[in-house]
């Protein structure tokens, strides 16, 4: 959900203030996404590779998916970023 076509689809569907916010435990696919990101030219780019012992975890507004449970529950950290266009 990070390659160039959805990018381009994100930039022309968020307004100017508007932000992404990924949230993943896979590793390779975070890393790609920040590179994808970075390449794209996206602006304020932030990111962690641990969600929930950062100073960025009040920015998932107490969210956490099915997923997230398992997979904390399980030891993985959640990786996130965040971004404008």
């Amino acid at each position: 959900m990070t390659n160039e076509r959805f990018l381009k689809t994100y930039k022309t569907l968020l307004n100017k203030e508007g932000i992404l916010h990924l949230k993943t435990d896979n590793k390779s696919f975070f890393d790609y996404s920040v590179e994808a990101l970075r390449l794209f030219g996206v602006n304020d780019l932030i990111s962690t590779l641990d969600l929930y012992n950062s100073d960025l975890n009040v920015r998932h507004y107490g969210i956490k998916t099915r997923f997230e449970e398992k997979f904390t529950a399980k030891g993985f950290n959640i990786n996130y970023l965040s971004c404008r266009f």
